[in-house]
Protein backbone atom coordinates (compact mmCIF):
# COMPACT_ATOMS: atom_id res chain seq x y z
CA UNK A 1 0.00 0.00 0.00
CA UNK A 2 0.75 3.35 -0.95
CA UNK A 3 -0.02 6.36 1.46
CA UNK A 4 -0.11 9.45 -0.58
CA UNK A 5 -0.26 13.49 0.45
CA UNK A 6 -3.56 14.67 1.72
CA UNK A 7 -6.17 12.03 2.61
CA UNK A 8 -5.60 9.93 -0.31
CA UNK A 9 -4.75 6.22 0.11
CA UNK A 10 -3.76 4.24 -3.10
CA UNK A 11 -3.45 0.21 -2.98
CA UNK A 12 -1.76 -1.58 -5.77
CA UNK A 13 -3.67 -4.96 -6.81
CA UNK A 14 -0.52 -7.09 -6.66
CA UNK A 15 -0.73 -6.34 -2.60
CA UNK A 16 -4.43 -8.16 -2.50
CA UNK A 17 -4.52 -10.54 -5.73
CA UNK A 18 -5.83 -13.20 -3.71
CA UNK A 19 -9.20 -10.67 -2.62
CA UNK A 20 -11.95 -10.45 -4.83
CA UNK A 21 -15.46 -9.27 -4.70
CA UNK A 22 -17.97 -11.46 -3.58
CA UNK A 23 -21.45 -9.53 -3.21
CA UNK A 24 -22.62 -5.81 -3.43
CA UNK A 25 -25.90 -4.52 -2.92
CA UNK A 26 -25.93 -0.81 -3.86
CA UNK A 27 -29.24 0.84 -4.20
CA UNK A 28 -31.44 -0.82 -7.60
CA UNK A 29 -28.17 -1.26 -10.21
CA UNK A 30 -25.75 -2.12 -7.55
CA UNK A 31 -23.61 1.41 -8.09
CA UNK A 32 -22.57 2.97 -4.92
CA UNK A 33 -22.74 7.04 -5.62
CA UNK A 34 -21.85 9.84 -3.07
CA UNK A 35 -23.28 13.42 -3.97
CA UNK A 36 -20.11 15.86 -4.31
CA UNK A 37 -21.29 18.69 -2.60
CA UNK A 38 -22.81 16.84 0.57
CA UNK A 39 -21.05 13.33 0.14
CA UNK A 40 -24.23 11.68 0.90
CA UNK A 41 -25.09 8.33 -1.05
CA UNK A 42 -28.84 8.66 -0.57
CA UNK A 43 -30.50 5.91 -2.86
CA UNK A 44 -27.15 4.09 -3.01
CA UNK A 45 -26.67 2.72 0.35
CA UNK A 46 -25.89 -0.52 0.50
CA UNK A 47 -22.82 -3.43 1.08
CA UNK A 48 -20.22 -4.79 -0.75
CA UNK A 49 -17.72 -8.23 0.60
CA UNK A 50 -14.60 -8.63 -0.12
CA UNK A 51 -13.03 -12.17 0.30
CA UNK A 52 -9.81 -14.47 0.26
CA UNK A 53 -11.52 -17.56 -0.45
CA UNK A 54 -11.33 -17.86 3.48
CA UNK A 55 -11.84 -14.64 5.32
CA UNK A 56 -14.25 -11.93 4.51
CA UNK A 57 -15.02 -8.18 5.05
CA UNK A 58 -18.11 -6.31 4.26
CA UNK A 59 -17.70 -2.99 3.68
CA UNK A 60 -21.27 -0.87 4.70
CA UNK A 61 -22.30 2.08 3.38
CA UNK A 62 -24.78 4.62 5.20
CA UNK A 63 -27.53 6.92 2.85
CA UNK A 64 -25.22 9.92 4.70
CA UNK A 65 -22.45 8.55 3.63
CA UNK A 66 -20.57 7.02 6.32
CA UNK A 67 -18.65 4.12 5.13
CA UNK A 68 -17.68 1.23 8.10
CA UNK A 69 -16.09 -1.75 7.70
CA UNK A 70 -16.56 -5.39 9.59
CA UNK A 71 -15.54 -8.96 9.74
CA UNK A 72 -18.07 -11.46 8.78
CA UNK A 73 -18.10 -14.28 11.58
CA UNK A 74 -15.04 -13.23 13.74
CA UNK A 75 -13.00 -10.21 14.00
CA UNK A 76 -10.42 -10.26 11.68
CA UNK A 77 -7.07 -7.73 11.90
CA UNK A 78 -8.55 -4.60 13.56
CA UNK A 79 -11.94 -5.14 12.55
CA UNK A 80 -14.68 -5.94 14.68
CA UNK A 81 -17.20 -8.65 14.12
CA UNK A 82 -20.06 -7.80 12.09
Amino acid sequence: MFLGTGSNIRSIFTDYRFVSIDKVTFGADNVAVFDANRGLAVGHAGTVVFTDGDKQLKLILSNMGRVRICAIGSRLGGFEAC
